[in-house]
């Protein structure tokens, strides 16, 4: 898998953070899809998405803290992938 996707792996309750994927030579890869958890278990508010980012907020719910959720996207039919850990507001 050549790149990956660059964005914070720690997102405060609340917050908003963007995602891009990345190609390995530094330019922004042509994302197909984004994919995120279930809708109805995604731990994010989606503001906005294009073919190389994504905007996200954490819902402010307690008990996500310290869940692990994954952001991928498909790039020329593969799957890269970032772990986020979901941490206290504060």
């Amino acid at each position: 898998m050549n790149g990956n996707i660059e964005g914070t792996i720690k997102a405060r309750l609340g917050h908003t953070y963007v995602y891009t994927a990345m190609n390995s030579d530094g330019t922004k890869a042509d994302v197909s899809e984004w994919i995120l958890e279930t809708l109805e278990d995604s731990p994010f508010y989606v503001k906005e998405k294009d073919n190389h980012s994504i905007t996200v907020t954490v819902k402010d719910i307690f008990k996500l803290v310290g869940q692990t959720v994954t952001i991928a996207a498909k790039v020329d039919g593969k799957i890269k992938n970032i772990a986020i850990k979901i941490i206290k507001k504060f």
